[in-house]
């Protein structure tokens, strides 16, 4: 890092450390202070002319630059199955479902401390155990991996628009990215969603996830409030993200009525369960990004506005 890159850097660790529990930043704020207070960054370079909301553009991120790290269920093994046949397969392979029993077949992924232990308590500890498994069992994977996400096996992501965001973040910084919740759920404190995707830069995710469960960093009930006390621990700044939903997008019912503008410019959206909506916001957006996906080779939308890339 440069000397401007290190001085941001312990800028936004001392703020987010020292400042309240509810701080988080905005990420058109987060934007505008990087441009403003620190103009000679790699930060600011990626930003470009950017001063506000980020653009739809084509995108300088390689899926391989992205782990998901997916908490699963056999008692759900149909949700994760759905995963894949749909939007993981933009991932290249490059995820882990944990789960409380192994599966090749999907593939489930399951550890000694998370076998046979289905309840939604235990299920709390699938990501957070599978981290550190991947820390000190997959490190020539995450070696070149510049950002981590975590979702639930109902969570649908857009990974083209995922990376297209990404790319104006630098992942050396404590970042991470997602849905906010503010002074909600848990009195005095702004943590994420978790079924709305959590985003952890390299460095936030290698700062972390080795100090869960000890006691700079205790359990607390739920994995997305572990995340939240570790975050403040080791000054990780959170971003909040309106292309990040915690629910699934309200115009959203059945299949038949889907209005695509309202999703394949969004990153994440949570509880969609229907394999029928799955497949069709998957293909709307293979469509519109042209990114080609299995399943979706013939399915064209002359009612839908393309992204125009350069």
């Amino acid at each position: 890092m440069s000397m401007e890159d290190l001085k941001l850097n312990e800028t936004l660790q001392t703020r987010a450390k020292k400042r309240s529990n509810r701080y988080y930043l905005n990420d058109f704020e987060y934007f505008r202070m990087i441009k403003s207070e620190f103009p000679h960054t790699k930060s600011a370079s990626q930003l470009g002319y950017v001063n506000g909301i980020v653009p739809l553009v084509s995108t300088v991120l390689n899926p391989k630059d992205v782990l998901f790290i997916v908490m699963g269920s056999v008692k759900y093994v149909h949700k994760a199955k759905l995963l894949t046949e749909t939007w993981l397969q933009w991932s290249q392979g490059n995820f882990f479902i944990f789960a409380d029993t192994s599966n090749a077949s999907i593939p489930l992924v399951t550890l000694p401390q998370l076998e046979n232990k289905p309840s939604r308590e235990d299920a709390q500890h699938r990501q957070l155990l599978g981290s550190q498994w991947i820390i000190t069992n997959k490190s020539e994977l995450i070696k070149n991996v510049k950002w981590f996400v975590f979702a639930d096996d109902d969570t649908w992501i857009n990974i083209p628009a995922l990376l297209s965001y990404l790319q104006f973040f630098d992942h050396r910084l404590l970042l991470s990215i997602g849905y906010i919740w503010d002074d909600m759920w848990v009195t005095g404190w702004s943590y994420f969603s978790g079924g709305g995707g959590i985003v952890f830069s390299q460095a936030a995710f290698m700062s972390t996830m080795p100090i869960i469960y000890t006691k700079e960093c205790p359990f607390q009930t739920w994995n997305d409030v572990t995340f939240m006390h570790c975050q403040k621990q080791k000054g990780v700044t959170k971003i909040h993200s309106d292309r990040f939903f915690y629910d699934k997008a309200h115009v959203i019912g059945t299949s038949h009525h889907l209005i695509p503008v309202s999703y394949v410019g969004k990153v994440t959206f949570h509880y969609i369960n229907d394999p029928a909506v799955a497949r069709r916001m998957t293909c709307d957006v293979a469509v519109y990004w042209k990114w080609p996906i299995k399943g979706c080779d013939n399915v064209k939308r002359d009612d839908m506005p393309h992204l125009r890339l350069p």
